[in-house]
């Protein structure tokens, strides 16, 4: 439901400025194929996790599974301009007394001269 919502809120600002930047990020708590993110990312939003190294595409560590639950979404007119997107391995891996977050961040690079 959330993210049907979100869509109908990205249509009224894409009717306004079909150009205009969105970005989504944060902690979904959901994999990339539930049903909630396919929502989002089969018609309005690209995922930017980079597709060619899925090994390095999770952001969090559960009983040794390593799981994509945090998100930079963009809007589709932006999928172009993102020149990477990357998971940096900080928390996953530590001793959770040691930690910042359980998550991992996540970085993106925009191509701003287009």
């Amino acid at each position: 439901e959330q993210a049907r919502l979100i869509n109908e809120q990205l249509d009224a600002i894409i009717s306004l400025n079909p150009n205009m930047p969105v970005f989504m990020a944060g902690d979904m708590n959901d994999l990339p194929w539930s049903e909630t993110l396919l929502t989002l990312t089969q018609n309005r939003f690209y995922n930017t996790a980079d597709p060619n190294t899925p090994e390095e595409n999770y952001s969090y560590i559960f009983e040794g599974n390593a799981q994509e639950l945090d998100y930079i979404l963009v809007n589709k007119n932006l999928a172009d301009r993102v020149l990477q997107a990357r998971f940096v391995h900080v928390n996953s891996f530590l001793d959770r007394s040691d930690a910042i977050s359980d998550h991992d961040p996540m970085i993106i690079e925009f191509d701003l001269d287009q």
